[in-house]
């Protein structure tokens, strides 16, 4: 894995240009909405993907990386759009500089081009979770429970179980029908051979009776059982009749046809109902073609081992957004399924009873070629396959959902004037003389074995698609058991690190806190304990701000869990929004604590949070910029810290205005910090627009305040080394504020006025050295802290230290 040591961003989405040295440490991006913050995400994303992920995917329309990834003002000049990173792999703390434009996002250059960053660069492209978004975070908490397990398996990068078990679920289900329309084979065949044989049901005794009693009139010895293996006609020397049809069957089964053809209100049921859940589908636009392609991508989804697509060869600007697109083409079909399911068995049902007409019709072709009218038994035939052809496209879903058509009109209907001709040779075949008793036993028995055999054949078929079936059934059950399995361990294991995360955040009101998942069958509830009192949803009780450190919490817990020592780096795009004050701070603890080797970019809009980040010491002062605003024209304008850097170097320039201009944003920014810090008091005002005057008084009074309470503990105390030390600082301030307040009135003059623009650098130097030493009043002298002091408990203070324990005075008195 990487992590980031510069950016530099020209002409690309919001920005005109900008450079961020980031150093490879967290690094904070705060600023007001639409400054040009997720620009920087944009960026990065872009460079190491080349793909920007809010300019891709569902509801993006006709928004491109090419023409509208470039700055609105450069859309002409593609190939100025560029993005450097320079990156660090991890494993060999190699580094290299990455450099991508706009005019061609597949291809980047590196340099220098090693393995081992490439390969680590490869790593980061292949996880965009790395980047996380407010909307993703919603996802993860605020959803159903089927939505959930996708965002969370495709997080984990596990999707592809539950495209598998979806597969799964199809075969099972065309199992399922095989074996039901083998029943339905098996039972037609049976009814066949009992309306041969006589009686009402099928009986393998009725059967050998009367098979017995015609080979007794031809003499041939009694059959003693009737299998599989057993010849009806064994030992019968007698030849068949001219006709080959046995004329009582052949009058049974023609007025069978003739009951049939008469009323066809059960077939007109069963269609109306195909062609209703059909059409049921058809209202979702596009599910169709989804349906009838989901199988086969899910195949390609597997299949994606490059940026070119596998079913069709085209390119995509990266693997993760071909793998995006594909995913989501396949998830508009998944949303059919139960409709399908129930297309499905309306189509089995619909099946069975037009193979019931097809057998009734076959079953009459032969005494009509004998005796019908001239042409019928052809026309018999045709009928047959008509059916048989309509019967065709309810063999799979896709040929089902392309026929509907079809479902419009009765495919089933007799040929014009086939109705009369049945008629007629039924009277025919009940006028003709009874053959002789030894031919019509012959003709019986003829029959009989060729009936037989046909339910010996859909006994076989009923028997291997029963065994397929349960096979399939065994199959489902057993990946399903493995996967929720595998998946229940992974999840406790994900529950244990969230719940841990959460209470560490809300430890003050919320330490006893659990969280339990409960994966089933593709779906993953959350339950959450609320107080003690049970077991909830998370948005049943819990307020917004805690659901948005649940969704932050659970994202760490898996990038935990999916990257293990590898997650070194992580995007965390205004995930904070309503969380409060106190437990923001505790979120900068717990990513200092739990996760100090990752390397967090965090962009915001809460002012607050961004300085209580620096003041709980989880990024230095140079680890942060500051965005102001943004314009079409300029970009975003912002700052990044070490300011007096900065400073120093407009000196060097000799541009004293714009050094200035630069103390004074760092003098209001800084003297905010430092009153919410030590409990400074201004006047309140609602738009929180505060002179700078105001805020330097309301501090510096506070921090005398704060001196004074110090000095009077240590002496109740008579702690000696806390006087001296309350002395220094006394007397330090003593120094500093008046100075500070002396060499400060040239700032709004050279912010301000034109008047003063000639004044020197060296003029200007102790206007700057005299903030400086203001400033350091409050801050941490220790070089691995530089924390802005702060007092400790509200509303009576107990004492006046840095995070690091360096700066410590005791603000309470003894007893």
């Amino acid at each position: 894995m990487i992590q980031i040591e510069r950016l530099r961003v020209k002409e690309f989405r919001g920005i005109r240009e900008i450079e961020l040295d980031l150093g490879g440490k967290s690094f904070i991006i705060h600023g007001p909405n639409g400054s040009g913050k997720s620009g920087i995400v944009d960026a990065i994303d872009f460079a190491l993907t080349g793909n920007v992920r809010r300019l891709s995917g569902e509801g993006t329309g006709t928004v491109s990386i090419t023409n509208h990834a470039p700055h609105v003002l450069a859309r002409s000049t593609p190939t100025n759009a560029v993005v450097e990173l320079t990156v660090k792999d991890i494993a060999s703390g190699k580094s290299a500089v990455l450099v991508r434009n706009v005019a061609s996002p597949r291809d980047f250059t590196l340099t220098p081009n090693t393995p081992e960053v490439r390969a680590a660069l490869s790593q980061a492209g292949s996880h965009p979770e790395i980047t996380l978004s407010r909307r993703e975070v919603i996802k993860l908490i605020v959803s159903t429970a089927a939505k959930r397990s996708e965002g969370i398996q495709a997080l984990l990068q596990l999707d592809h179980l539950g495209a598998f078990r979806q597969r799964l679920q199809h075969a099972r289900n065309k199992a399922d029908q095989t074996k039901s329309a083998a029943q339905t084979n098996l039972t037609s065949s049976e009814r066949s051979l009992v309306t041969h044989v006589g009686g009402t049901a099928f009986d393998e005794a009725v059967l050998l009776k009367a098979v017995n009693e015609r080979r007794r009139v031809l003499g041939a010895p009694d059959l003693t059982v009737v299998n599989g293996e057993t010849d009806f006609l064994a030992a019968v020397t007698l030849e068949a009749s001219q006709s080959g049809i046995s004329l009582a069957t052949a009058i049974t089964e023609t007025d069978t046809l003739i009951t049939m053809v008469a009323d066809v209100s059960g077939l007109d049921s069963l269609r109306e109902t195909v062609f209703e859940t059909i059409v049921a589908l058809g209202e979702k636009p596009g599910l169709r073609e989804a349906i009838s392609r989901q199988e086969l991508l899910t195949v390609g989804l597997e299949a994606v081992a490059s940026q070119a697509c596998p079913l069709c060869g085209q390119e995509w600007p990266d693997m993760a957004a071909l793998q995006e697109h594909i995913q989501a083409e396949i998830d508009r079909g998944t949303e059919a399924h139960e409709q399908l399911e129930a297309a499905t068995i309306a189509a089995t049902e619909y099946g069975s009873a037009l193979q019931s007409l097809k057998q009734a019709v076959d079953k009459v072709i032969a005494p009509a070629r004998v005796h019908g009218a001239i042409g019928l038994a052809a026309k018999l035939e045709a009928w047959s396959t008509a059916i048989s052809q309509h019967a065709g496209v309810l063999d799979s879903d896709s040929t089902i959902i392309a026929a509907v058509e079809q479902f419009t009109v009765r495919k089933y209907d007799a040929p014009v004037g086939v109705t009369d001709d049945i008629n007629t040779l039924a009277t025919t075949l009940k006028a003709l003389p009874d053959l002789s008793v030894a031919m019509a036993a012959r003709d019986f028995l003829s029959v009989a074995k060729e009936r037989w055999g046909n339910v010996i054949a859909n006994r076989h078929a009923l028997a291997n698609a029963t065994t397929g079936a349960e096979l399939a059934v065994k199959v489902y059950k057993a990946y399903a058991s493995a996967v929720d399995h595998a998946l229940n361990s992974l999840y406790q294991t994900v529950e244990q690190d969230f719940s841990q995360y959460y209470q560490l955040i809300n430890s003050d009101d919320e330490a006893s806190f659990r969280a339990q998942f409960t994966p089933s069958g593709g779906s993953l509830e959350l339950a959450v304990d609320f107080y003690g009192i049970d077991m909830f949803p998370p948005n049943a009780y819990h307020s917004e701000g805690h659901q948005d450190g649940m969704g932050v919490c659970l994202y760490l817990a898996l990038m935990k869990q999916l990257l293990g020592k590898d997650f070194r780096l992580s995007i965390l795009d205004d995930v904070v929004m309503s969380v409060d004050i106190n437990h923001r701070r505790q979120f900068c603890e717990l990513l200092k604590s739990e996760f100090p080797r990752v390397q967090f970019i965090i962009t915001t809009h809460d002012e607050v949070w961004a300085r209580q980040m620096q003041s709980a010491g989880f990024v230095s002062s140079k680890q942060q910029a500051r965005f102001y605003g943004w314009s079409v024209d300029g970009g975003p304008l912002f700052e990044q810290s070490d300011t007096w850097e900065r400073i120093d170097a407009e000196l060097a320039r000799g541009e004293v205005n714009s050094a200035a201009h630069k103390l004074r944003l760092h003098l209001e920014a800084a003297a905010a910090d430092i009153a919410e810090a030590i409990g400074g008091r201004v006047a309140y005002r609602g738009d929180a627009d505060y002179a700078l005057g105001e805020l330097m008084s309301a501090v510096s009074g506070a921090l005398r305040e704060l001196l004074r309470k110090a000095a009077d503990s240590a002496n109740s105390w008579n702690n000696e080394a806390a006087k001296q030390d309350v002395k220094r600082k006394k007397e330090a301030a003593g120094i500093a504020i008046p100075e500070q307040q002396v060499e400060s009135w040239p700032i709004n003059k050279l912010v301000h006025q034109n008047d003063w623009a000639q004044m020197s650098a060296a003029d200007f130097r102790p206007v700057l050295d005299a903030a400086k030493q203001y400033l350091g009043l409050f801050i941490c002298d220790n070089d691995n802290c530089h924390g802005w002091i702060h007092i400790e408990g509200r509303p009576s203070p107990a004492s006046l230290r840095c995070d690091c324990g360096s700066y410590n005075l005791n603000l309470t008195r003894k007893s």
